[in-house]
């Protein structure tokens, strides 16, 4: 005898399942009610669903990993904005510009109306816990992007009034139109707007068009730089402070984008998302580069010298197309939130 098995039994299930531990897990059953092929059939279907369940939980356990990971890499790009704004504005103001970007990170969003403070993500979904950090990731992004609008021209508290009526009431408000299943944007919801509703991978809109759209607010309110357009004051003497902390700042942006752009796909499990990935990476560093490259030979044609130092990744392009404006306009800063933001959301929304 082996389990409930007889001899002949044994013999059968052996010559079937070709393995004595499975032979001995098939006579584990009541393999006298259930007949021997009865009882291999039921021990193979269990086979096949404890696999599907570890073949869940590594899905699960991957796209987690690759989300928090991306996330992480969003939440560096503050350390990007924080070198890069450093860089750009005058020494005096390193460290108050530096203190506006830290608190922009300290928000959290509460705006909804299911699952407030993630009271029912422990037993409902966990992956929820992972989605909030992305999301404020996404949220630190897109509400650092006016600190640059309003350089040497905010006091903290001011910022730090913005930074937290942002976070709290706009950005929340907002992605749930474009995010969630019940938002008036989202074209997966049967009763969107137009029918159709919109599209929008990696915050084109969410981020960029309200982040753009925020710094030409604070701009307009605060104004030019004491001194920038209406004294006899050289244009050097409004020059940033340090170009390697700017340009040091740029590829931690350039970074960050890698977490911001392929990281929206949100998993990697098969083959259609990671070929997505691996695609929106290449295109991720196609469009920098030749952004750079295009800037670099703009710029020469403008100062006829070969400036490197204005080339910072996508937005030099901006800067070059706006440099007339920046001459006559009192509302464009050094941080280029106003004109590369809402131009980025618009232009890329609309083609979605």
């Amino acid at each position: 005898m082996a389990g409930n098995c007889s001899e002949a039994q044994y013999e059968d299930v052996l010559r079937v399942t070709a393995s004595e531990q499975a032979a001995s897990a098939v006579c584990a059953l009541d393999v006298a009610t259930l007949g021997v092929q009865n009882a291999v059939l039921q021990w193979t279907v269990s086979r096949i669903q404890a696999q599907e369940e570890r073949a869940k939980e590594m899905e699960y356990g991957m796209d987690t990993s690759f989300l928090l990971m991306s996330a992480y890499q969003v939440f560096l790009m503050q350390a990007g904005f924080a070198l890069y704004a450093a860089g750009v504005v005058r020494a005096k103001n390193i460290a108050m510009e530096l203190a506006t970007i830290v608190r922009a990170n300290a928000g959290v969003g509460f705006i909804g109306h299911s699952d407030f403070a993630l009271q029912e993500s422990e037993e409902n979904n966990p992956t929820n816990y992972a989605y909030w950090f992305w999301n404020w990731a996404f949220s630190a992004a897109a509400t650092t992007i006016l600190s640059g609008s309003i350089a040497e021209r905010a006091t903290f508290h001011a910022y730090l009034m913005y930074s937290f009526f942002m976070t709290i009431f706009v950005y929340p408000v907002v992605s749930h139109w474009m995010w969630s299943e019940d938002g008036w944007l989202n074209p997966h919801n049967p009763r969107a707007i137009l029918g159709s509703g919109a599209i929008d991978f990696a915050g084109t809109s969410v981020v960029h068009l309200m982040g753009g759209f925020a710094s030409m607010v604070g701009s307009l309110a605060t104004g030019p730089r004491t001194g920038r357009f209406d004294s006899l004051l050289p244009r050097s003497a409004f020059k940033g402070g340090s170009p390697a902390l700017y340009v040091l700042g740029t590829f931690l942006l350039w970074f960050g984008w890698y977490g911001f752009n392929p990281g929206s796909f949100l998993g990697v499990h098969n083959h259609h998302l990671a070929e997505g990935v691996s695609r929106t990476a290449v295109c991720t560093t196609l469009s920098t580069g030749t952004a750079a490259i295009f800037t670099l030979f703009l710029a020469y044609g403008r100062t006829h010298t070969w400036d490197l130092l204005s080339v910072r990744a996508s937005s030099s392009f901006y800067q070059e197309v706006h440099h007339p404006l920046h001459r006559h306009s009192s509302h464009l800063h050094s941080g280029h939130g106003v004109p590369l933001h809402p131009h980025m959301g618009l232009a890329f929304g609309a083609c979605k």
